[in-house]
């Protein structure tokens, strides 16, 4: 496996409070990978820990074989770009905002754009398909806009690695595949390898080669999606009761969810039917 993106035995969290635990996987380059959990599983933590936002108690975290931390601010920024789900820059335009993905390639005294950043920029405002949006202001937008514009800033950055936390919170069904097909798109397009956190498990499932599923700040499995969204594991983790069936059309794995109603039903016919 090509790997190019190494998380071994790392720990890091809040003082005294909660910590990730001895966190084991990798993610080959040109991969699309979840990670997913259970809300208070981790997975925030570990993203803030493989952004450098928190320190390492122990283990390291290596991009190309190099330790992450022995990186300047500015080598991580040419390696690798984040996308959270907080987006600021209120009252800049967007193509201005987009522009600020071009700083880590800029010398000490630069204060204007070159005409490279200037290609660049619109190179990727036109693959993203936000040109139109270039002299709105950032507040003007939808959620879904923030995210593509988002996105665009982080590609001008031009990095192998893509992180992304948690990018279709808030967005109704239609806004996130279409979000979801772009990524998709940016991970075969581009060769550009992709780590996310992502929150809903049938997403997660179609579109993710490999998922890292975390529980109370462990790894619970790790695998392809079809090895890794089974119902036993689901109900381990999330403490819920699902049926799991297959995608006709792409043979990736389905979560439906199962209301108590409707078990108290299904056990209530079964004990009507062993007493009959």
């Amino acid at each position: 496996m090509d790997v190019f993106f190494d998380i071994q035995h790392y720990t890091c969290g809040y003082y005294r409070k909660f910590y990730i635990n001895d966190i084991n996987f990798t993610v080959k380059k040109g991969s699309l990978t979840g990670i997913i959990g259970p809300n208070g599983s981790g997975k925030t933590t570990l993203f803030k820990g493989i952004t450098c936002e928190l320190k390492a108690k122990e283990g390291r975290i290596l991009l190309n074989g190099k330790e992450i931390t022995r990186m300047s601010f500015r080598e991580r920024a040419r390696n690798f770009a984040i996308v959270t789900q907080k987006i600021e820059g209120a009252d800049i335009r967007v193509e201005d905002y987009v522009m600020m993905g071009r700083i880590p390639y800029h010398s000490r005294f630069q204060f204007f754009e070159t005409k490279n950043d200037v290609e660049i920029v619109e190179k990727y405002m036109e693959f993203i398909n936000i040109s139109h949006l270039r002299n709105k202001l950032m507040n003007e937008l939808s959620g879904g806009e923030q995210q593509l514009v988002s996105i665009a800033r982080a590609l001008t950055q031009e990095p192998e690695l893509l992180l992304l936390d948690e990018p279709t919170s808030h967005l109704d069904i239609s806004h996130q595949v279409q979000l979801m097909n772009l990524i998709q798109r940016l991970n075969a397009q581009l060769g550009l390898t992709v780590l996310m956190i992502i929150h809903d498990l049938n997403l997660a499932g179609e579109y993710c080669d490999y998922l890292v599923l975390l529980k109370d700040g462990n790894v619970f499995n790790q695998g392809i999606p079809e090895d890794v969204l089974t119902y036993k594991n689901i109900e381990d983790v999330y403490g819920t009761v699902v049926i799991t069936k297959t995608n006709p059309l792409s043979g990736k794995p389905l979560i439906f969810p199962v209301s108590e109603r409707t078990l108290k039903q299904v056990q209530d016919s079964r004990t009507q039917n062993r007493i009959e």
